[in-house]
C-alpha cells in the first residue's frame, strides 16, 4: 500500500484494524532535505527505563514525556518529540503518537499498544528499556573490536599512497638521470602510478556509476532477497546468517510474547526486524504456515531457516508453553556463540594486520632501498 504520508498509512491501518509490519518512504534521487533520524539504541534505552521508572512513581504519560523531553540535544528529534505530546494531549493513544513521529522501530509502537490494552504499561518500557540497552552494549562491542584495526588499515594505506604517488615518482627521476635499472617490483607500482594520474578520473568515475547502478538494482527487496539467496547458497555463510538472525530474531520474539503480543503477529513484527531479506521472507512463510494449523516448530522446519538446536527447543516451548522463555534461551545461547566468533575474530586480527603492514611497509621499503643499493654499486664500481 502507497500513500503521500506514512500519517496517511497509520490512519486508514487504525481505521481498518490492520497490523502494519513496517513503512518505508521513498526519496528521490537527489534530495536534500535533512532527515529526521530516529532515536539511537542508547537513547531509546534511557527513554523508556525512565518511563517505566516515572509511571511506576505515580507521574502522569504527559508529565513523563515533557520531562524527558529536556534531555533531548537534537533539535529536530526534540520537535518529534513535542507533537507526540500535543497528539497525546489531543486525544491521541501514546502507541499512534509514536508510531507517527518517526522516532521508534514499529516494533516498538506495537508493543507499547499492547501494554496499553493490557494496562501494564511499565513492564512493557522496562522491556524495551533492557532491549535496547542490550542492543547498544553488542553494537559497541562490534565497534570496539574493529576500530583498531580499520583505523590502522587506514593509516597504512594512506602512509603506502602517499610515498607511491609523491616520493616513489621524485626517486624515479634521479634514477633514471643516473641510468640506475630499476628492480620489477618498482617498475610495475609505478607504471600503476602513471596509468592511476592518466586515467584515475574515468576509473574514479566508473566506480561511481557502478555503485549507482547497483544501488538502484538493489533498491527493490526481491532483488535482495535473490542475491542473499546465491549467497547463502554456501552451507557455512548459511548456517552462519541463521545463527546471527535467530539471535536478534528470537530476542524480540521472546521480548513481544512476554508483553502478551499473539504469537503470529510478534513473528511479523520480529521478521521485518530482522536485516536479511531472505530471513524476512522465511519468517512470512512461516506465518502463513501458522494460520494453516502448522506448529511453529514444523514451519521452522518446513522453512528450512533454522537449526536442529532451534527446532527441538521450538519443540520444548510448545509441550511447556513458555515460548517466551524458550526463545530467550535461544537468543543467549546464539548471543554466546556470536560474542565467541568476535573474541575468536579479534584475536587473530592482531596478527594478521601485523603482516599486513609489515608487507606493505616492506614492499615500499625494497622499491626505494634496491635502487639505492645499486646506485651505491655503481658508484663504488
Amino acid at each position: 500500500m502507497s500513500a503521500a504520508a506514512a500519517s496517511a498509512v497509520y490512519a486508514l491501518a487504525e481505521k481498518r484494524g490492520w497490523t502494519i509490519v513496517s513503512v518505508e518512504k521513498k526519496e528521490p534521487l537527489l534530495c536534500f532535505r535533512p532527515k529526521v533520524s530516529s532515536f539511537t539504541y542508547l537513547t531509546s534505552a534511557y527513554l523508556f527505563h525512565q518511563l517505566s521508572i516515572m509511571i511506576q512513581s505515580g507521574v502522569t504519560l504527559v508529565q513523563a514525556w515533557h520531562l524527558l523531553m529536556q534531555d533531548i540535544a537534537h533539535k529536530k528529534q526534540r520537535q518529534r518529540m513535542e507533537e507526540i505530546i500535543k497528539r497525546m494531549e489531543s486525544g491521541m493513544i501514546l502507541s499512534q503518537a509514536m508510531a507517527q513521529s518517526g522516532l521508534f522501530p514499529i516494533m516498538a509502537c506495537h508493543m507499547v499498544k499492547a501494554g496499553e490494552n493490557t494496562g501494564n504499561l511499565e513492564r512493557i518500557f522496562e522491556i524495551l528499556g533492557d532491549y535496547y540497552e542490550y542492543i547498544g552494549k553488542q553494537r559497541r562491542l562490534l565497534i570496539n573490536a574493529l576500530a583498531y584495526p580499520v583505523f590502522l588499515i587506514i593509516c597504512t594505506i594512506g602512509m603506502f599512497t602517499g610515498a607511491v604517488f609523491f616520493i616513489l615518482p621524485v626517486f624515479e627521476e634521479m634514477f633514471v638521470q643516473m641510468a640506475v635499472p630499476l628492480p620489477v617490483p618498482t617498475q610495475y607500482i609505478l607504471k600503476f602510478v602513471h596509468l592511476t594520474r592518466s586515467y584515475g578520473i574515468f576509473f574514479l568515475m566508473g566506480i561511481a556509476g557502478l555503485t549507482v547502478g547497483v544501488g538502484f538494482f538493489l533498491q527493490k527487496p526481491v532483488r535482495r532477497e535473490f542475491l542473499e539467496q546465491q549467497i547463502f547458497s554456501v552451507a557455512y555463510l548459511r548456517r552462519a546468517c541463521i545463527i546471527v538472525c535467530w539471535q536478534r530474531f528470537s530476542q524480540l520474539l521472546s521480548m513481544q510474547i512476554a508483553s502478551g503480543i499473539p504469537l503470529l503477529q510478534a513473528l511479523q513484527e520480529a521478521g521485518a526486524a530482522v536485516p536479511s531479506y531472505w530471513f524476512r521472507s522465511q519468517a512470512a512463510q512461516a506465518a502463513r504456515r501458522l494460520e494453516n494449523g502448522v506448529s511453529f516448530s514444523k514451519a521452522v522446519q518446513q522453512g528450512r531457516f533454522g537449526t536442529t538446536y532451534i527446532e527441538t527447543m521450538l519443540s520444548v516451548g510448545e509441550m511447556t508453553g513458555k515460548y517466551e522463555e524458550t526463545l530467550q534461551s535461544v537468543a543467549d545461547y546464539y548471543g554466546w556463540r556470536i560474542a565467541s566468533w568476535s573474541a575468536t575474530v579479534q584475536k587473530l586480527f592482531a596478527p594478521v594486520m601485523l603482516l599486513f603492514v609489515g608487507a606493505m611497509i616492506g614492499l615500499l621499503v625494497l622499491c626505494l632501498l634496491l635502487p639505492l643499493l645499486d646506485m651505491a654499486a655503481g658508484i663504488i664500481s
